[in-house]
């Protein structure tokens, strides 16, 4: 499974965020990341984009107003640090 392969790179990298196009999805949720990380997706049907935060320190606001379910657009916030 593809999920569980980006999985172990994230913790074994110590990956602080992971951009996914086309993740795999349950009943057009996004699925198969574990529960402490932050997922971020937006829109109807299936999800074709998400961002996976694997960092508590980073404040990660999804921008629904833009977002959709091939994009997904954020603000992120670290150490004073806005992007």
């Amino acid at each position: 499974m593809v999920v569980s392969s980006l999985m172990q790179i994230v913790l074994q990298y110590n990956t602080d965020i992971a951009f996914v196009q086309e993740p795999y999805t349950i009943l057009n949720n996004v699925a198969g990341f574990p529960k402490g990380f932050g997922i971020l997706a937006h829109g109807r049907g299936r999800k074709r984009a998400t961002i996976v935060v694997n960092n508590n320190a980073i404040d990660v606001i999804a921008i629904t107003q833009v977002s959709h379910k091939d994009v997904i657009l954020t603000e992120i916030r670290y150490k004073g640090l806005k992007l």
